[in-house]
């Protein structure tokens, strides 16, 4: 057994691009996305014999605006769903035994 609160720190990095392309099988306008990246970052504290862990995280760090889909709704009209905004956080996690 570790002694102390934090046994392991680990920091992480992510960087995800997409090229333009449209986001359903109808190639409509309203489904184009001109293509964007993002970055999302993560630093995840463990406890000693992993009982615990505590992350803090950031997603779309840089708030890129980017389409995740979009299309028709039959002649109702269209719809467009953005993607996330920038996103933060903390994760608790417990393990039980």
């Amino acid at each position: 057994s570790e002694t102390g609160m934090i046994a392991k720190i680990t920091p992480s990095a992510t960087l995800y691009h997409v090229s333009s392309q449209y986001t359903n099988t109808e190639a409509q306008p309203v489904s184009f996305d001109d293509g964007h990246s993002l970055l999302s970052a993560a630093l995840r504290f463990e406890g000693p014999d992993n009982k615990y862990a505590v992350t803090i995280f950031g997603e779309n760090l840089t708030n890129s605006y980017y389409i995740q889909n979009g299309g028709s709704l039959g002649g109702l009209g269209l719809y467009v769903q953005e993607g996330r905004p920038r996103t933060y956080g903390v994760r608790l996690e417990f393990q039980f035994q």
